[in-house]
C-alpha cells in the first residue's frame, strides 16, 4: 500500500492557520488602538435646559385673495381684529346651513373688533355675489377659486373656518359646519380674552 503525501515546493513556508489569525487580531487591535490614541476626546454630554414654548405664540398667518372687482385682500389687512375665515361655496350644502348663523354672530360682534370674512373658493365670482347678495349676508366676501389658500393649509372638504386672533395667529381651525355653541365657546372667549368685549 502507497502512502501518499502532500508535497509543498521548494522554498515555501506553510504558516499554520492559528499564526495567521494571531496576525490579524494583532492588526486589527494596534488599528483600533492607534484610532483611540489619534481621535480627539470626546466632549461631555450635558443636557440643557429643557425648551419653553414661545410666549408669543405661533407666527402670524397670512394669505391673499380678491374681492370681487380683483384687488388683492390680505388677511393681514384686518390685523388688530379677531377674524372668522370661513371657506365655503354655493354647492356645499352645509356651508349654506351655516351661514346665517355666521352672519348674525358678525352682526352681533362686529362692533367688538370682530369680522367674518367669506372666502369662496370653487364658484365663478359673479355667481357666488349673486348668491351672497341675494341671501342678504353682510359680511365682507372674497375669491380663491383655485382654493390655494385651502391646500396650503392641507385641508380638504368644505367647510373649513379659521378663527384668527388680533395678532394674525390661527387659534383654532374647524372643518364642518360651525354651530352656535362652537362660536359662543371659542370666539366670543377670545374676543373676550383680547379686552374686545366685557
Amino acid at each position: 500500500m502507497v502512502e501518499h503525501t502532500r508535497r509543498h515546493p521548494p522554498g515555501a513556508r506553510r504558516q499554520p492557520p492559528l499564526r495567521r489569525v494571531l496576525l490579524l487580531v494583532l492588526a486589527v487591535g494596534l488599528g483600533l488602538i492607534a484610532w483611540l490614541v489619534l481621535s480627539p476626546p470626546a466632549l461631555p454630554f450635558r443636557a440643557g435646559p429643557a425648551p419653553t414654548p414661545s410666549p408669543t405664540g405661533p407666527p402670524p398667518f397670512d394669505f391673499t385673495v380678491k374681492d370681487i372687482d380683483g384687488n388683492e385682500v390680505r388677511l393681514s389687512d384686518y390685523r388688530g381684529q379677531v377674524v372668522l375665515v370661513n371657506f365655503w361655496a354655493t354647492w356645499c350644502a352645509p356651508c349654506k346651513e351655516e351661514m346665517p348663523l355666521l352672519d348674525a354672530y358678525y352682526q352681533e360682534h362686529r362692533d367688538a373688533g370682530f369680522v367674518v370674512l367669506g372666502v369662496n373658493v370653487s364658484d365663478r365670482p359673479a355667481e357666488a355675489a349673486a348668491y351672497f347678495e341675494e341671501a342678504g349676508f353682510s359680511f365682507p366676501l372674497a375669491f380663491d377659486p383655485p382654493g390655494n389658500v385651502l391646500v396650503e393649509l392641507g385641508a380638504r372638504g368644505l367647510p373649513v373656518s379659521l378663527l384668527v386672533d388680533a395678532e394674525g395667529r390661527i387659534h383654532k381651525r374647524w372643518v364642518g359646519p360651525l354651530t352656535r355653541e362652537m362660536l359662543d365657546e371659542d370666539v366670543t372667549l377670545l374676543l373676550a380674552a383680547q379686552g374686545r368685549e366685557g
